[in-house]
């Protein structure tokens, strides 16, 4: 079911598609990463600067980079690394400018300062109360420092709240459920929404998506027609519609899924000339300026397994009144 669900919601966006010629494209940067790598963990510092650290690289060693991705001039340097390799970290950035790293396969429990302003000077910055693993983080909204970080690396319910300005970590509370294989935005004004399978559930119900009330941690479920996961989503939010870039493998076509928040629901989206139809664990930003999806490495499966280095974005104008 969950299979005819999404090729029928694919011909009617290409239907959408051909009648008005509103595509979408993945166009091809010039600059590349300084090798190929998944698990990376990026973050936009609102201005003209995409920040990635880390990484897994193909010969399975993690990386300590941290390069900078210069926009407006489409070019990457190196700008520092790591004090320890890590990769499935997850970043927030503050209103003063300055990114935190938390957690991460080698990070476990650490909380890293990044601060462009500073000479992109790392420091220790605090622990969270447990170590955390491709967990995803989502800031309460814009205008705010307070962090909520969903999972740990033992207990996939237990939710933290990260205070920057205070630079310290505690446990919440705890979903009502355990996930897995999740990814996060923040709607800025009070919602979550999760994307992850549920832990042990019926085989033949799944709500892979759940919406998260982050003042009473509330937790809503959609619908049971988003597709089942098969690793961490990179999942972008442009302040209206979420985007799924990866991690579902329900269908082969080559394109992401759009997910609104106000009904639920979501639709397939094709992209021309998209990495590939099984894109695992890239790194990936919406950058508002533009309106545009920047996404970073990543692995693809078909028909060989590829490690990438190369840098995408996705113009999505053509569809904004879809």
């Amino acid at each position: 079911m969950r299979r005819q669900y999404l090729a029928s919601i694919f011909a009617m966006f290409c239907c959408i598609s051909l009648a008005t010629g509103q595509e979408l494209v993945a166009e091809l940067c010039t600059a590349r990463l300084i090798s190929p790598r998944i698990a990376a963990t990026a973050g936009y510092d609102g201005l003209d600067a995409v920040y990635i650290f880390g990484g897994h690289a193909a010969s399975n060693a993690p990386m300590s980079g941290v390069q900078k991705y210069i926009i407006s001039e489409d070019r990457l340097e190196l700008v520092g690394n790591l004090y320890e390799a890590n990769f499935g970290g997850v970043v927030s950035l503050d209103t003063k400018g300055d990114f935190f790293l938390h957690g991460g396969y080698y990070f476990g429990r650490e909380i890293v300062k990044f601060s462009p302003s500073d000479n992109n000077s790392i420091t220790a910055s605090g622990y969270l109360p447990e170590q955390t693993s491709f967990s995803p983080a989502v800031k309460y909204s814009p205008e705010s420092d307070v962090v909520f970080i969903f999972s740990a690396k033992n207990a996939m319910n237990e939710i933290f709240m990260f205070y920057s300005e205070a630079q310290n970590a505690t446990k919440v509370g705890q979903l009502s459920l355990n996930l897995w294989s999740m990814g996060a935005v923040s709607d800025g004004r009070g919602t979550a929404y999760i994307f992850g399978n549920q832990v042990m559930a019926n085989s033949s119900i799944q709500y892979p998506v759940y919406a998260v009330n982050l003042n009473t941690l509330e937790v809503t479920p959609g619908p049971p027609n988003f597709p089942m996961l098969s690793s961490t989503p990179s999942v972008v939010w442009d302040s209206r519609y979420a985007y799924i870039l990866s991690g579902f493998s329900t269908t082969t076509s080559y394109g992401m899924i759009r997910f609104d928040p106000e009904t639920m629901e979501n639709i397939f989206i094709p992209v021309i000339n998209y990495p590939g139809p099984r894109l695992y664990e890239p790194s990936a930003v919406y950058v508002k300026e533009s309106n545009r999806i920047y996404i970073f490495g990543g692995q693809t499966s078909t028909p060989t397994y590829v490690y990438h280095d190369q840098i995408w974005f996705i113009d999505l104008n053509p569809i904004q009144k879809l």
